[in-house]
């Protein structure tokens, strides 16, 4: 009997440990939402930082035909080296703030498209040395937002956005730096319904990287993806990412514009 009575405590005394014991929960997987956060935390800058087209420095935007063919790029001259000068010409802005002034010109000349135009100032006098053409304005459009922009400082890039006239909208985005002689392309990036900005001296483009369908509806993205370039001074450097799925879309097409 003494024996029975043991065994009965203990079993009661076992009891009441397990049932005061704090046991693991099981590991519950994140939800959509917190892996989307993770991961948008890989872009380094700010949407609410992002400059107000209204501040971007602008070039006037011209009517008459220039003198230099607007289909064609003009190749730098070596003979049209910088000029240094203490008095900034009229229109002028010193690119590399090195002292030599630059004139960003936007000519439109109606069913030939805009143009982009660098002249260099030589002392007395404007000469063109670069120039990007949009061409027909019915298969593509070169943007209001094209002009100079500042970047680290003082230095000043010129960023050329352009629409493609087709039924992805496509963007093509490139930056030019001075170079002394001429404009050296930096950046091109060309995306289906694509969107960029400006944020400090950061390059943001988002675009559609997969296309496809959403319960039969037309072609549609199925997938964005969102890169940020840092300006160094020399060159763009990747410096953030995103990829963001569309739920339900059935996709068709993966091939990059």
């Amino acid at each position: 009997m003494h024996i029975r009575r043991t065994s009965l405590a203990l079993w009661i005394a076992a009891a009441g440990l397990l049932a005061g014991c704090n046991l693991p929960l099981p590991t519950v997987a994140p939800e959509p939402e917190a892996l989307e956060t993770a991961v948008a935390g890989t872009l380094t800058a700010e949407a609410g930082e992002q400059e107000p087209p209204s501040e971007t420095p602008q070039p006037p935007t011209e009517t008459q035909s220039p003198s230099a063919s607007p289909s064609a790029t003009t190749a730098p001259s070596a003979t049209l080296g910088p000029t240094a000068t203490n008095t900034a010409p009229p229109e002028g802005v010193s690119l590399n703030c090195d002292g030599t002034y630059q004139r960003v010109r936007i000519v439109d000349q109606g069913a030939s498209g805009k143009t982009v135009f660098v002249d260099n100032w030589v002392g007395n006098s404007w000469v063109n040395v670069w120039s990007l053409a949009g061409g027909d304005p019915m298969l593509k459009q070169i943007l209001e937002e094209a002009g100079w922009y500042q970047f680290s400082g003082c230095q000043k890039l010129v960023i050329v956005p352009m629409r493609n006239s087709d039924p992805r909208v496509t963007i093509e985005l490139t930056i030019h730096v001075w170079n002394g002689n001429g404009m050296s392309q930096v950046y091109t990036n060309t995306g289906w319904f694509g969107e960029w900005s400006k944020i400090g001296d950061i390059i943001r483009m988002r675009e559609a990287s997969k296309l496809g369908s959403i319960n039969g509806s037309p072609l549609t993205a199925c997938e964005w993806v969102t890169l940020e370039h840092t300006w160094n001074g020399n060159a763009f450097v990747q410096s953030g990412s995103l990829i963001e799925p569309v739920a339900n879309c059935t996709v068709s097409v993966t091939a990059p514009p």
